[in-house]
């Protein structure tokens, strides 16, 4: 499947895997890479060579490039795959890309899912996804709402804090009206 260790480079879990001495005395080492549907993986080899993908390939198999480059730890790839897949974000997939974003390690992903569902709530909370969510994730559940409730709480301090200033400001502008009528 690769050419050479230069290539795996790009993946420090397949370099280990190619330069790990054989059981066998094959000239060729091959390397399975299950899990996830056959045509995502040409896409992940092609990356390793070219560090190159399509938009279309992208859209099609980001969530299992994801999960490939979490697994081989390929960064770049990875950081790729979480941008593009926050910009397909609805409010149909968003309670998967969230649990994709944790179970992947990746923060940015998960927390543009985090805002997303803040800004549906009501939406997505009649889907499908929502209600499995709530069956069985529900320590998931519990993190999202107290994200919600968070969210809800420095709103309400930034507002009290404008409230507080704006009534400073009303109170040192009587101040000095009652110094300049007197």
């Amino acid at each position: 499947m690769f050419k050479g260790i230069a290539q795996a480079a790009a993946s420090t879990v397949l370099e280990s895997i190619l330069v790990r001495p054989q059981k066998r005395r094959s000239s060729e080492k091959t390397i399975l890479i299950l899990g996830v549907p056959c045509d995502a993986v040409p896409v992940f080899v092609q990356f390793l060579y070219s560090f190159k993908c399509t938009e279309g390939q992208m859209q099609k198999h980001g969530i299992h490039l994801l999960a490939l480059s979490h697994v081989y730890l390929v960064p770049c790839l990875k950081h790729r795959c979480t941008k593009a897949l926050a910009e397909q974000l609805t409010i149909e997939n968003v309670v998967d890309m969230l649990q994709l974003a944790r179970l992947c390690d990746a923060p940015d992903l998960y927390l543009k899912c985090m805002k997303f569902l803040r800004s549906n709530c009501m939406k997505v909370e009649k889907t499908e996804g929502w209600k499995f969510l709530q069956r069985h994730d529900p320590m998931l559940e519990l993190e999202i709402l107290q994200f919600m409730d968070e969210a809800e709480s420095k709103k309400m301090r930034r507002t009290h804090r404008r409230e507080q200033n704006l009534y400073l400001q009303l109170s040192e502008g009587m101040h000095c009206l009652e110094h300049i009528c007197i």
